[in-house]
């Protein structure tokens, strides 16, 4: 993860205060994780990290997209989703986001962080197995499957310099 992506998960956390439940969504750490951000989560025993193939960082092997944060794992739901540097990646990104609001508890923030044009493509770490896709996130889709999750409040943010998209919504 690059900084200024793990920044703004940073100003997210000093806005929204530490969350209870969290589940990240791609947390194979690459090149840095925001895991330890989440500590109230992490000492309560609440925090998952799901990724498409295993190693470090991730708790369980799964699709983003499928992925069900159920009850007895997550009794109050989920207070927090987080989604960094993946939405390029991964061909169903809609059906992506749309799950992970899905998980959201009343309340419950989604924080996601991507590639825009005109960053170049990247690849996805140096154990990536199998044909890589990649395409950037257009704001334009991005704000579409926020209003697709219904959700109360959202907001899309582009820092066209780094190629960057960010984007938070709340249920």
């Amino acid at each position: 993860m690059h900084a200024a992506a793990y920044q703004f998960v940073c100003e997210m956390l000093a806005y929204y205060g530490q969350p209870s439940s969290v589940v990240e969504i791609g947390s194979y750490n690459v090149n840095g994780s925001v895991r330890p951000l989440f500590v109230k989560a992490i000492a309560l025993d609440q925090y998952v990290g799901i990724d498409t193939r295993e190693g470090p960082g991730v708790d369980v092997v799964c699709d983003g997209a499928r992925y069900r944060a159920t009850k007895k794992r997550f009794p109050e739901g989920v207070e927090f989703v987080i989604c960094c540097e993946v939405l390029e990646h991964a061909r169903n990104a809609r059906a992506l986001v749309l799950n992970a609001c899905r998980m959201l508890n009343a309340g419950g923030l989604l924080v996601l962080t991507c590639a825009t044009d005109p960053r170049a493509a990247h690849p996805c770490g140096p154990t990536f197995n199998g044909p890589e896709y990649y395409r950037n996130v257009n704001p334009e889709d991005a704000k579409k499957w926020l209003e697709q999750a219904k959700l109360t409040s959202y907001a899309v943010r582009v820092q066209s310099a780094l190629g960057d998209l960010y984007a938070w919504g709340s249920k």
